[in-house]
């Protein structure tokens, strides 16, 4: 039996701390440049990752993170996937309030396991542990701490000590430790400590920290947050995933574990392929026979999420697809591959980091960098790039979602590196055509003829899949003109592989023109005005990032109202610039006003010492935006003349 202490009646009264309890992270006790400009401020990351072998590894993780603002209350609640391959133990969580006083201990009883799933997501077993601290009163703290354990290993973490813009560090650190027999690779970016490097228990342990960081604010024009922001990547060379081994020290290799992951999945049905050869028999090219067959994927099948187990790298059988009709993005894609096969086309199943703004591939560290699958159509003179998932899109036209990047071609001789097309700015087009019949009240009536091209295209694709209530929205949430209605449009398609959207509109412009006694002030750039760029007053981390190249064509007549008569117009413009390049003129008849635009945009990255010229460069183009020409009513042309 183990004895029992009593503490005497005055000790506990002259003791009031056994009650309080010691107070952890005031809010108080961080530095002042850490919560300039800071939405939360993270007071210590300690992050540990050991490696067991091929398959197996623990991830232990502890922080505490102080809420300072209430943009960053996500920040306060904790959100952990797993699935078959890991499990997750030891969760921990303690709110403090600003005091530093402890508020509120999450219990076990408390975190929610549900499944994680979305709409477009039939099969998965993906799982998500949701730790709400149900505490909102700013600013406060919260500390959490908890293990994964991995049976199947394919990504190791990524480090990133500010987690995000807006985030500051106090105190950061991580470690990873791994035997000889199962060595790691890293890749550092934008640190400035070094790392340090001990051998324990015949494992040799890397470990990097970082202490009093100020927040990243989040720049315009920028690179996407994880090129510019301290962090460490890390890999293995060799790996094992479900029962499939595989190794990363190559393109080349990984590529190869992809290929055995889809072999002896294209096999057809025969009457599939007898219903593929009857479709391309007289098309007269490969290019043709292609968009048949794409044209056929599109008609017949529909995306689904299907995450199950290697299911996340391993795609359903082509036969499975052509049964059920549906598959996620392996899935589509292999399928599109076995079909093209069936009728003597070669392709190549491509791996890609996607998104409109996602982050360039890191050539110089093989990884598992990807989170979509399309492909890949080398044809004798040009290659055919498909997007498989897609009902809508063109045959051959990539869109903002895979365009300009580096991608993993997945080929009978393993895993090279190919590069998605660079659209022009000419491909890029956005055409304004409008006559504007102006009233003598400053009202006014607009028919416009429009035209989007390329990424352009894909920018107004809401236009395409909504209803009419989703296109009104759309119509209304690009048009920046005040006070205007929408009497009718109408929307066409270019179907081509630089695809474009032909718009139609009738508007309707309540007091477009200023009034002043007998004059009329009338905004020339009627629907396409450029907007001004925040000025950046602190030394910039980024460096300045345009990611496509664009062009803008503008054309509009304006129809001036009877009894009144041009009194000013303003000067042709031109500007020429790294960026770009700008330039309008106007010109008058005694009953029109013609406004020609032209603006093209240049990619590139440019020094980030280059922000305050390129924010000058856009400053000069909204200024000149603003351009107005002066009506004059005539009768007032008499009396002064007389």
């Amino acid at each position: 039996m183990k004895p029992v202490f009593i503490l005497p009646i005055f000790l506990i009264l002259s003791c009031p701390s056994l009650f309080a309890g010691k107070t952890r992270f005031p809010v108080a006790d961080i530095p002042t440049e850490l919560k300039k400009d800071a939405k939360a401020v993270i007071r210590y990351s300690n992050e540990s990752f050991e490696v067991h072998s091929d398959n197996k590894a623990t991830y232990t993780i502890a922080y505490a993170i102080t809420i300072l603002k209430t943009d960053a209350l996500q920040m306060a609640d904790l959100q952990l996937f797993y699935d078959n391959t890991s499990r997750i133990s030891n969760i921990s969580a303690v709110v403090y309030n600003e005091a530093g006083e402890k508020v509120n201990r999450v219990l076990s009883a408390d975190i929610l396991d549900i499944a994680a799933y979305m709409d477009f997501s039939l099969y998965h077993d993906n799982r998500l542990k949701l730790v709400d601290t149900e505490y909102q009163t700013v600013p406060f703290t919260v500390e959490f701490e908890y293990t994964i354990n991995y049976n199947s290993l394919m990504y190791y973490p990524i480090w990133m000590p500010h987690q995000n813009f807006d985030i500051s560090v106090e105190q950061a650190s991580f470690t990873i430790a791994s035997t000889i027999d199962h060595p790691i690779r890293y890749k550092e970016q934008n640190l400035k400590n070094k790392f340090s490097i001990s051998t324990i228990d015949n494992k040799k342990v890397y470990r990097w920290e970082v202490e009093g960081l100020t927040p990243i604010k989040k720049e315009p024009i920028c690179l996407p947050f994880s090129e510019y922001a301290p962090l460490v990547y890390l890999a293995p060379n060799s790996f094992k995933y479900s029962k499939h081994n595989g190794s990363m020290e190559s393109w080349n290799q990984f590529g190869n574990w992809i290929a055995g992951l889809n072999a002896e999945r294209d096999s057809l049905p025969s009457g599939t392929i007898q219903m593929l050869h009857e479709l391309v028999k007289d098309a007269e090219s490969p290019e043709e026979k292609t968009a048949r067959i794409y044209s056929y994927l599109q008609n017949n099948t529909r995306y689904v999420s299907i995450q199950v187990g290697i299911g996340g790298f391993q795609p359903f059988p082509a036969e499975t697809v052509d049964r059920l009709k549906y598959g996620d993005c392996k899935a589509l894609t292999n399928y599109m591959k076995a079909m093209l096969k069936a009728v003597g086309i070669y392709s190549e199943y491509a791996l890609i980091r996607a998104g409109s703004n996602a982050p360039r591939m890191m050539q110089d560290f093989p990884s598992s960098q990807f989170n979509h699958a399309f492909l890949c159509v080398p044809m004798e003179t040009d290659t055919l790039w498909l997007e498989c998932t897609s009902q809508h899109i063109p045959c051959g036209f990539v869109g903002d979602f895979d365009d300009d990047r580096d991608v993993l071609l997945i080929t009978e001789d393993g895993g090279k590196i190919a590069h998605t097309p660079c659209y022009t700015a000419e491909n890029n087009l956005q055409s304004y055509t409008a006559t504007v019949q102006l009233s003598p009240n400053g009202n006014a009536h607009a028919s416009m003829q429009n035209t989007f091209r390329g990424i352009r295209y894909d920018e107004q694709f809401g236009f395409l899949v909504g209803d009419e209530t989703d296109k009104k929205k759309c119509l209304y949430k690009r048009i920046s003109i005040p006070n205007f209605n929408v009497e009718s449009y109408t929307h066409s398609e270019i179907r081509e592989r630089i695809p474009s959207l032909n718009e139609t509109l009738e508007l309707t412009l309540d007091g477009y023109c200023a009034k002043m006694g007998t004059r009329l002030i009338v905004p020339l750039n009627l629907i396409n005005q450029q907007r001004p760029l925040p000025r950046d007053r602190d030394e910039r981390l980024s460096e300045v990032f345009i990611r496509r190249s664009l062009l803008d064509r503008d054309s509009i007549v304006y129809h001036i109202p009877e009894g009144y008569r041009v009194e000013g117009l303003p000067e042709k413009k031109e500007l020429v610039s790294d960026f770009g390049s700008y330039q309008f003129t106007v010109e008058a008849t005694d009953s029109t006003i013609t406004y020609l635009r032209t603006q093209r945009v240049n990619k590139g990255t440019f020094a980030k010492e280059r922000y305050q010229e390129y924010y000058e460069y856009i400053e000069t183009i909204a200024t000149m935006d603003n351009a107005k020409a002066v009506l004059i009513r005539e009768d007032e042309i008499t009396m002064v003349s007389e």
